[in-house]
């Protein structure tokens, strides 16, 4: 049917229609901002063309032109623009105070802010030292029938029955009220209250009195007016002294702390050490005047020139405290940059003294002679206590020094050796993990001497039965042992143990090669001529180079006296090559030498 209107039920609705019958549009009204229920105004729901009530017979172009945004531009909410604007006032509100005879109101001083993002108030009271009162937040922040209209400087507020006079805003609010044309009064006073106006007649008083002449006995007083006493308040002098009490029975030297107040007070606390062996007693004397002589204090009255003060405590003074004298020997950093700049001492005056006394050692107890039985460390053991403790072990050493073994080729000499044992070739190894040593005889063939373990791995200690054990520092080529009441000489040590040697030089004297160079150049000073007599003598088939031998051979010659492990040491670091054996030419031997 032409012309004939679609009904407005499910299957009929036109999707390609105009707008303008199908808007029914509900805008929101309500909304939660920042924990609170809050009305959206008018104004800030979405601005669009007002729909209004289309009658059937209008076009669809009309009913769209009409739905077409405004052009006018959204205003900014108010959340949004007054962000972090607070208004400040300053005020205040009588509290009565019933049954008391001190005071009968007491004046509370408040702070009220205004939020202006969400329109909320808060009260708090700034908190005062010492007030008694329990202070902070009085009201909560939350909205509240209060505009900034009602908060006027010198006019009342009331805030849930409490009268608050409002005294001054700070300057923001005044800016701010001033803007919208609101005139602001000047600030006002705050009123006084009993116990204040009690305090302030108090400091007058002590600010106008004379300064004392006298004080009881015991009793430390401020020096001056009570201003000049609160300036210094917590400016304390601090001494650390000595008392000397070993002349009396039990008496011991003890440190003390003299504590110098600015009313002339002095205290004196004691130090307490660790394991001191006395019962805890930190106040030596309390605070307090203290006279320099003790029967000037038996009238009851004191003179403040008669007691000690700042003027006469110095490092190296003596403070009498009835009867003992304390000696000052330091300071703290605040104490002597007081001496420094206040008192004018100089920095060797305000040094600390060096009181230490030296305490001798008690003489170590030598230990018996070795029986024979057991080791020599279970024997020690035994010795040094009723209940023998098996001997402790290094066990840092024995985790860095594992494998770590000197060996050294050595030969028996002497020392009850028969004549067939003399010139017996042994290897020797010395363990550095625990300063254990071993022995061991390479089997010769023919030789009829069966060769094999010499000696078990074992400590050795040096003859004399002093218990003196034979360490690495002790090895070295050319030394002589005994062991097992045999004579041992080292003849040489592998590549090994002669370069650990000679990386630790300072361990090591006799391998350390610039030593032995410039032990033999101080020695042939002035004899280059016997020098290179020797060392040509020492190379017969004029080879022009000196192997180890016949270099220890050449310097011992021309009078420099270098042990066999000095001299080898030297050979191997002028050794021709990376200095890992080789001979010495004759010319860098006398260019070493000679040319210093």
């Amino acid at each position: 049917m032409p012309g004939a209107a679609i009904p407005l039920l499910p299957g009929y609705s036109n999707p390609q229609a105009p707008p303008g019958d199908r808007t029914f549009y509900k805008g929101q009204t309500l909304n939660f901002q920042k924990g609170y229920a809050n009305v959206i105004e008018g104004d800030l729901l979405p601005v669009v063309g007002e729909v209004r009530p289309c009658c059937r017979g209008a076009s669809a172009a009309a009913a769209c032109a009409d739905a077409q945004p405004s052009s006018s531009a959204p205003r900014v909410p108010q959340w949004l623009e007054n962000d972090r604007q607070v208004l400040r006032w300053m005020g205040y509100f009588t509290e009565s105070v019933p049954q008391s005879p001190a005071e009968d109101f007491r004046v509370r001083r408040v702070e009220v802010r205004y939020y202006l993002e969400d329109d909320t108030v808060d009260v708090a009271e700034p908190k005062q030292l010492n007030s008694g009162l329990p202070q902070g937040a009085l009201m909560k922040r939350h909205s509240a029938k209060l505009r900034p209209a009602d908060l006027a400087v010198g006019a009342a507020a009331v805030i849930y029955g409490h009268k608050i006079h409002v005294v001054d805003a700070d300057a923001f609010t005044r800016a701010w009220l001033v803007a919208r044309g609101t005139p602001v009064a000047d600030p006002e006073p705050y009123p006084e209250g009993t116990i204040e106006a009690r305090a302030r007649r108090r400091r007058e008083a002590a600010a106008a009195a004379p300064k004392p002449a006298r004080l009881a006995t015991g009793q430390a007083g401020p020096k001056g007016n009570l201003r000049e006493f609160l300036e210094a308040d917590k400016k304390v002098l601090r001494f650390y002294c000595v008392w000397d009490d070993r002349s009396a029975l039990y008496g011991d030297r003890r440190p003390y702390r003299l504590h110098a107040f600015p009313d002339g007070g002095i205290e004196i606390l004691e130090t307490r050490d660790a394991n001191s062996g006395r019962d805890p007693f930190p106040v030596f004397l309390r605070r307090a005047l203290l006279p320099k002589n003790p029967a000037t204090a038996a009238g009851g009255v004191l003179e403040r020139s008669a007691c000690y003060g700042p003027s006469d405590l110095r490092m190296g003074a003596t403070v009498s405290v009835y009867g003992r004298d304390f000696l000052i020997v330091d300071c703290d950093d605040f104490t002597r940059k007081w001496l420094l700049e206040d008192q004018g001492c100089t920095a060797a005056e305000a040094a600390p003294l060096d009181v230490t006394e030296h305490i001798p050692q008690p003489a170590p107890r030598p230990l018996p002679p070795y029986n024979g039985f057991g080791s020599l460390e279970d024997s020690a053991q035994s010795c040094r206590s009723l209940i023998p403790q098996p001997p402790r072990r290094d066990f840092v050493k024995l985790m860095n020094l594992d494998k770590i073994v000197l060996r050294f080729g050595c030969r028996m000499i002497g020392g009850g050796a028969t004549e067939a044992d003399q010139g017996r070739r042994f290897v020797l190894s010395y363990f550095m993990a625990d300063d254990t040593m071993s022995v061991f005889e390479p089997p010769v063939r023919n030789s009829g001497i069966v060769g094999g373990k010499f000696l078990e791995r074992r400590p050795v200690y040096a003859p004399g039965g002093k218990g003196v054990l034979v360490t690495d520092r002790d090895l070295f080529v050319g030394e002589r042992l005994t062991i097992a009441q045999r004579v041992f000489q080292l003849t040489e040590a592998d590549d090994f143990t002669m370069q650990y040697m000679e990386n630790s030089r300072w361990r090591y004297p006799h391998a350390d090669w610039e030593a032995a160079l410039a032990s033999a150049r101080s020695q042939l000073a002035g004899h280059s001529e016997e020098l290179r007599g020797t060392v040509v003598s020492a190379d017969p088939d004029a080879t022009g180079a000196l192997g180890a031998p016949a270099l220890a051979a050449a310097l011992a010659a021309a009078g420099a006296e270098l042990s066999a492990h000095q001299s080898l040491a030297l050979h191997r670091r002028l050794a021709a090559g990376d200095g890992s054996g080789g001979s010495v030419p004759v010319e860098a031997l006398l260019h070493a030498l000679l040319d210093a």
